[in-house]
């Protein structure tokens, strides 16, 4: 019911509000010069998104593969899920990546994208109010979180986006403001080991 009532509030009038801002979003072009074996057929491109377009030919007949992405600091999804629900569904991305969530226990999956349209990746802080991390990737292509020893409690969320045939990483992290030496050592760290594969890697 709670969240029936919540997404009943997603207007046409707030969308229309919600379009006129200033968008937070970049587009990652990647042409098939930089990439090795990215064999995507045509209809399979246009289609990957059900409408959102992520192929162009430049004027020297090259295909390039646009990755819709957007990266933002939220300070809380609580208070924020109109303006979310606006970047989900009114201008939709392939991987959305989101630092200082303040998610816990309370807030399900099922409220953060009430139309089913993103696999959801989140890291919540467990021991704290704030920070958190979390990643949405849509579900017209295959997505795979990394498994990595987390032992030093690092807020970082990493996943493997399978588009066609072309594999890419996508890391999202969020360090506190105060951080000792030994916790700059372990992300480093951390982040060493993830990014330490042959696939692009943002």
């Amino acid at each position: 019911e709670q969240l029936s009532k919540r997404h009943s509030r997603w207007t046409q009038s707030q969308r229309t509000s919600l379009q006129q801002r200033a968008s937070q979003s970049q587009s990652l072009a990647i042409t098939e010069q930089t990439l090795v074996d990215l064999h995507l057929q045509q209809d399979h491109v246009l289609n990957l998104l059900g409408g959102l377009s992520v192929a162009d030919v430049d004027s020297s007949g090259l295909t390039t593969v646009f990755l819709a992405c957007s990266v933002f600091n939220a300070r809380s999804i609580k208070n924020k899920l109109q303006d979310l629900y606006h970047v989900l569904y009114d201008a939709p991305k392939h991987v959305i990546c989101i630092s200082e969530t303040w998610l816990n226990d309370s807030l399900p999956d099922g409220l953060i994208d009430p139309e089913g349209h993103y696999n959801i990746l989140r890291y919540d802080r467990s021991v704290s109010n704030g920070g958190g991390v979390c990643i949405l990737t849509h579900k017209s292509f295959a997505a795979v979180p990394i498994e990595f020893d987390n032992s030093a409690n690092l807020e970082i969320s990493a996943l493997d986006a399978i588009i066609g045939e072309t594999k890419y990483r996508f890391i999202n992290v969020y360090r506190k403001p105060i951080c000792d030496v030994t916790n700059a050592k372990e992300l480093i760290n951390c982040l060493t080991l993830l990014m330490n594969v042959s696939w692009p890697v943002f």
